[in-house]
């Protein structure tokens, strides 16, 4: 985290719009602790630990881990591009692409492709991203955006101020744990929400700053709450985990002998030889049998030995010749344990994972999960299809905050303000002949699609 040069307590721009008195006041929401006492930073939950308790529930689910990611990739869909708008033949507006070399050494330089599929993680798990920007040595223009010392877990906010904009960000690789050194701690600058170009003009050259981006949620001034924490609190993650607790305790527990082994004493004499048997110590009679009785396992198990048979002799005592004794008697043990034969730990853990799916916005079959008690699959094509263009749809609303940064590198930078910046996404359609053909070009159908 050293790589760059750090400056602060630079002379601030302020923010306030033409007009605007600075008398609002805002509070911190109710679920947000502020750290009382001399705390720099406004606490991420109570126990500043609410982003772990995140990763810990997230890497242990077997549905929202790949969820996140699967909501990550929905939203980097084929990454950003820029074009302007021009009228075609019909006097019409159509979006087309654009290729600046400035603009794209720009883009290669930052590794955009990495950074905006880091960022959308960030965004699809904790609901906020701190890219942090850094100006060029010269001072003229911003150098890169980057999120490799400014991810989610580790960054923390100052209050806001009576504008609504925090001053700082602080980051540490600790940041929320027991054994936090606030020796490790990083401080940027945060670029105010308004008249952020002319702001960021004032500032030093190399310096590094953060311009985080939030979803809304409603009443809360620092931190944004992710969706999927509805399964979190709702208790449905902590259900999955404990039906899977009980499979592996049934499981485990019904771990039993598969056969009951009946072997007469007579047996031994007459398989091994009376004088043979009879010179034997008992430990050594004790080896034969154990060898006997492997010999006999082993030829139950298996694939290999289906249909194979043992056969034995039966003793019949010469006082009671009509008293049979089997040498040997083999009894498979029925097993009294059936998983789930009701049904219910099956139905309860499908629940338990479309709830999570749910609050990920995600529908069931694109996690290749089937409504009802259908089990796991990969449902209709047409059903698919539907569902797939609606999350990418409800995702363009995130890229759009992410993309309204971009024209305030285009403003610094000195590139074209005319151009527009966008994710590219594909929108599957289905022909007349029944193929399908995917519209790859984010605004390309802008009149046919509204």
């Amino acid at each position: 985290m050293g790589e760059v040069e750090i400056h602060v307590g630079q002379i601030l721009l302020s923010t306030q719009l033409a007009g605007m008195e600075a008398t609002l006041k805002t509070t911190p929401s109710v679920n947000e602790n502020s750290g009382g006492g001399d705390s720099k930073w406004v606490k991420n939950g109570g126990s500043d630990d609410y982003p772990l308790q995140l990763r810990t529930d997230a890497e242990n689910d077997t549905v929202i881990l790949p969820g996140l990611r699967l909501n990550a990739k929905l939203l980097y869909g084929g990454g950003l591009v820029y074009g302007r708008f021009k009228k075609n033949d019909k006097g019409e507006l159509d979006w087309q692409y654009e290729y600046d070399l400035a603009i794209e050494r720009w883009l290669r330089n930052t590794q955009m492709a990495r950074q905006l599929f880091t960022l959308f993680y960030d965004i699809a798990f904790g609901a906020i991203a701190y890219p942090l920007f850094t100006k060029s040595v010269g001072g003229n223009s911003i150098a890169m955006m980057r999120l490799e010392h400014s991810r989610y877990m580790h960054c923390r906010l100052d209050k806001v101020d009576a504008n609504g904009n925090h001053k700082y960000c602080f980051v540490s690789p600790d940041m929320g744990t027991s054994y936090f050194d606030e020796k490790k701690m990083q401080k940027y600058l945060v670029a105010p929400q308004y008249g952020t170009a002319e702001w960021v003009k004032k500032l030093a050259p190399g310096t590094s700053y953060v311009l985080p981006i939030k979803l809304v949620d409603t009443g809360r001034q620092n931190y944004p709450k992710p969706d999927w924490d509805s399964a979190r609190s709702s208790n449905w993650v902590s259900i999955s985990k404990s039906i899977a607790a009980l499979n592996k305790g049934a499981i485990d527990n019904s771990m039993r002998p598969m056969w009951h082994i009946e072997i007469h004493q007579e047996f031994w004499p007459n398989y091994y030889g009376e004088e043979v048997w009879s010179k034997l110590f008992p430990p050594e009679k004790r080896e034969k049998i154990k060898q006997y009785c492997d010999i006999i396992a082993k030829h139950l198990m298996g694939a290999e030995n289906t249909g194979k048979y043992i056969s034995s002799a039966i003793l019949a005592p010469a006082n009671q010749p009509e008293k049979l004794y089997h040498m040997l008697k083999i009894t498979a043990l029925e097993n009294k344990v059936q998983l789930g034969s009701d049904g219910w730990y099956l139905t309860t853990s499908r629940e338990a994972s479309q709830h999570k799916v749910a609050a990920m916005s995600l529908t069931p079959s694109l996690m290749g999960i089937m409504p009802g008690d259908g089990g796991m699959g990969a449902g209709s094509g047409s059903n698919n299809r539907v569902e797939l263009n609606q999350r990418v749809l409800m995702g363009v609303s995130e890229q759009d905050m992410f993309t309204n940064f971009m024209y305030h590198v285009a403003e610094v930078n000195g590139w074209p303000l005319d151009l527009v910046w966008t994710i590219k996404q594909g929108l599957i359609t289905t022909l007349d002949s029944g193929a399908e053909s995917s519209a790859t070009s984010p605004m390309e159908n802008t009149n046919s699609n509204g």
